[in-house]
């Protein structure tokens, strides 16, 4: 289970949600999809 915990800005891809597992505790970062909730990814750069 992956949770969001934080937010990078990328000048070519755009915004970059860091991940991590839960389990394992692996990071993981992910593209930003059009369809995201664009008001999760706004709190989650408050985290940093």
């Amino acid at each position: 289970m992956l949770e969001p915990i934080g937010l990078e800005i990328n000048n070519k891809k755009g915004y970059i949600i860091v991940f991590k597992c839960k389990k394992c505790g692996m990071i993981r970062k992910n593209k930003a999809a059009k369809d995201d909730d664009m008001d999760k990814i706004i709190k989650l750069s408050a985290k940093h």
